[in-house]
């Protein structure tokens, strides 16, 4: 190959990369970045359905964490996002809002599954002692702000008809994707916590983070009418059943644009 075909054969595989989401994937992973996270993109996880892996865009931590278990006493928390990049073409992320009094730890028990059981086993504190809603009061979460604007989420393709393959739900499969490795995650912590013998071993906590290349609307009722907002980040909670649980379990997904 000479350089002009060199040189066309590049632009091409560029002209087609900026179709995909792919220069989403590789910004997102820029800014974790610069604001001191470690990354590891291109992650993988057990789909509980199919029990094949799969790839999710990022999983960030906060850097450096094993370096603290000794300094927070009784127990830190590790904080990390979980992430998700689709590309809209002709698609908007649509976020039907279904406004609460407020969002409680049963919202997002999903994300949330080990805090009494750990807290039991490591500092001997009886799970009828501990108030795991308490303890949340006390955690300035971002989801407190979107209690009247949480909601159910999915991509619209104006004009679109349905089952075609054009008009494939692409926020509704990122939204599955990040619950499955979150569920998949669990599954791995859960044989992790029986191995840990430090007392001090941070608590983990995961933000689900579908990143959206393309609008986010929030759709809200009003008498006789729909008022349509373009917003930037919006929220979305879902439930899905584990299949190490009997019981179906809830979690909050930010839409971010």
């Amino acid at each position: 190959m000479d350089e002009v075909e060199d040189n066309q054969y590049l632009h091409k595989l560029k002209k087609h990369l900026l179709k995909t989401g792919f220069p989403v994937e590789l910004e997102v992973n820029n800014i974790l970045l610069e604001k001191g996270w470690s990354t590891f993109p291109g992650s993988y996880y057990v789909d509980q359905d199919t029990h094949k892996n799969r790839e999710i865009d990022n999983i960030a931590f906060f850097p450096d964490f094993s370096k603290t278990f000794d300094s927070f006493k009784p127990l830190g928390v590790s904080v990390r996002l979980l992430v998700e990049c689709k590309k809209l073409d002709g698609m908007s992320a649509v976020v039907l809002k279904l406004p609460q009094k407020a969002i409680i730890d049963k919202d997002f028990d999903g994300q949330l599954y080990d805090f009494p059981y750990l807290i039991e086993k490591r500092q001997g504190i009886p799970l009828k002692e501990f108030h795991l809603g308490f303890f949340l009061n006390d955690v300035d979460f971002h989801f407190k702000s979107f209690a009247n604007r949480v909601g159910k989420g999915e991509g619209i393709k104006p004009g679109a008809k349905e089952k075609k393959d054009d008009s494939k739900d692409l926020v509704y499969e990122g939204i599955l994707q990040l619950v499955k490795a979150q569920i998949s995650d669990v599954k791995t912590s859960m044989t992790r916590d029986k191995t840990i013998t430090n007392p001090y071993y941070p608590f983990y906590f995961s933000f689900l983070v579908l990143v959206i290349d393309g609008p986010v609307v929030e759709v809200e009722a009003i008498p006789g009418d729909l008022r349509l907002v373009e917003v930037d980040h919006a929220l979305v909670k879902t439930h899905y059943k584990p299949d190490f649980s009997d019981e179906m379990h809830s979690f909050l997904i930010d839409i971010v644009r």
